[in-house]
């Protein structure tokens, strides 16, 4: 948890399939004497928010967000593995840089369209030369 900065503990079966999460703040709850007793399963959150590998990052924002969440397990679409961890930092980041890669191809075809518009003479049907 230190080492990547989390605030969650995912817990997994022997076939990484998710069994639940555990927050950091709920491991300092119980007096340090209790600590070394107190198992995982007593204290974890059961059916927690996760999103799919496919999940688009609008959906897996609004999940964290409505939950007040700042991070959820990730899962495989094929066999519900864990295959890691989505923070909303990493989301805003992606989406912040979606966002961008939109408004640059957007701009690439407002400038085409500009070209074009700007060479429509071309267009125009030229008179035909009618012999008399």
């Amino acid at each position: 948890m230190n080492r990547n900065n989390s605030k969650m503990i995912m817990v997994v079966n022997e076939d990484d399939i998710l069994q639940g999460v555990v927050y950091k703040y709920k491991l300092f709850e119980f007096p340090e004497e209790y600590c070394k007793s107190v198992k995982l399963e007593s204290i974890m959150i059961k059916d927690p928010f996760f999103a799919y590998k496919s999940d688009s990052l609008y959906n897996a924002l609004v999940r964290l967000s409505s939950n007040d969440l700042q991070e959820m397990p990730v899962l495989s679409n094929e066999d519900n593995k864990v295959i890691g961890i989505i923070t909303i930092s990493d989301l805003v980041k992606l989406y912040d840089k979606e966002v961008e890669r939109i408004t640059k191809v957007m701009n690439r075809y407002n400038q085409n369209i500009n070209i074009d518009t700007s060479n429509s003479n071309h267009l125009r049907s030229k008179p035909t030369n009618t012999k008399k």
